[in-house]
């Protein structure tokens, strides 16, 4: 943040700590079942972010934390967004679809990307904010 200008804006992108969970569900239903994946879904009933290895040394951030992180920097909140929605999950079949259905769809997601209610379901969160002061 020490080179960012007052006035400058910032964007910052998290791998939601829950991503995993819907990856496991569209890709391979069956981890559920195996050892080592269950102590890894254990994480979502546990307090505290997601810090380990995975497909880079992770940190995964639990979306309610996102804003409360920010906080302690001279930020003023833009955005917060879910940049990778719940239509990650049915991608295949939506895109067998009429233009209309994923324009619907499509509709649907741009609505709900901003909620703070439904950032639980974004693999990806992103924060875009605006320095204040010096």
């Amino acid at each position: 943040m020490k080179v960012l200008k007052p006035g400058g804006t910032v964007f910052v992108s998290f791998v939601s700590s829950y991503s995993f969970v819907w990856d496991y569900l569209a890709q391979n239903p069956q981890f559920i079942l195996e050892e080592e994946r269950k102590a890894q879904l254990e994480v979502l009933f546990k307090d505290g972010n997601c810090v380990g290895q995975g497909f880079t040394d992770k940190f995964f951030m639990r979306p309610k934390e996102v804003l409360s992180f920010f906080e302690q920097f001279n930020l003023e909140k833009l955005h917060v967004l879910n940049c990778e929605s719940f239509l990650y999950l049915r991608e295949a079949e939506l895109l067998k679809q009429s233009p209309e259905v994923v324009a619907a769809w499509l509709d649907l997601a741009e609505q709900a990307c901003e909620s703070k209610d439904l950032l639980s379901l974004a693999e990806l969160i992103m924060y875009n904010g605006k320095k204040t002061g010096e």
